[in-house]
């Protein structure tokens, strides 16, 4: 009678490892960049992102990084509060926050997905 207790004990311990969410093997976490608006270029997708940006943000050192904007990019004036659209302004200073796109099509997959971008002027 004592064996049943301890089996669903040892059950329970065991079927709870089952939840733990361990971490990723190469997981990115998110990255910043600043830098002013080179370039926009609107790209055409595929369902279900449809429609998506190509920007070039250029950093005070000269360094340029190309980030792909997409549907679910949050864009933010100054203050925080949200712009609605997915435009993003040409010569403005930004902060992109951004990963690595693993989940895209080949042309987006191991480029830079811009997560959100905050206008700073």
């Amino acid at each position: 009678m004592k064996k049943i207790p301890v089996a669903l004990l040892v059950v329970a311990v065991v079927s709870s490892f089952c939840f733990v969410k361990l971490p990723q093997a190469g997981a990115e976490e998110s990255k910043i960049f600043t830098g002013k608006v080179e370039n926009v270029t609107p790209l055409l997708g595929k369902p279900p992102t449809w429609t998506y940006n190509k920007i070039v943000v250029k950093d005070d050192k000269g360094t340029e990084e190309t980030f792909f904007v997409r549907k679910a990019t949050v864009i933010t004036d100054a203050t925080g509060k949200e712009i609605s659209g997915s435009g993003v302004i040409r010569d403005k200073k930004v902060e992109v926050k951004y990963s690595i796109i693993t989940n895209g099509s080949s042309i987006t997959n191991g480029k830079n997905g811009a997560d959100s971008i905050k206008y700073l002027d």
